[in-house]
């Protein structure tokens, strides 16, 4: 088993304005989150240790492991 530690996190990338506003994509994020999952992908055990919010993007997070 590989034990992946650090951060994970929320990209929010901002599109062009509008008139109303501007248009926005919230994407998971952070390189030892994505390294745990990459590892996952390729077949391997790997489970990834950090803490996350309690919020709606930690929700989103922990959907996304």
């Amino acid at each position: 088993m590989i034990l992946v530690t650090g951060e994970a996190l929320v990209d929010l990338f901002i599109g062009t304005a509008t008139t109303v506003g501007f248009p926005a994509e919230a994407v998971a994020g952070g390189s030892p989150f994505n390294v745990a999952i990459a590892l996952g992908r390729l077949g391997r055990p790997a489970a990834f240790l950090s803490t996350l919010s309690e919020d709606v993007f930690g929700t989103f997070l922990a959907q996304k492991l």
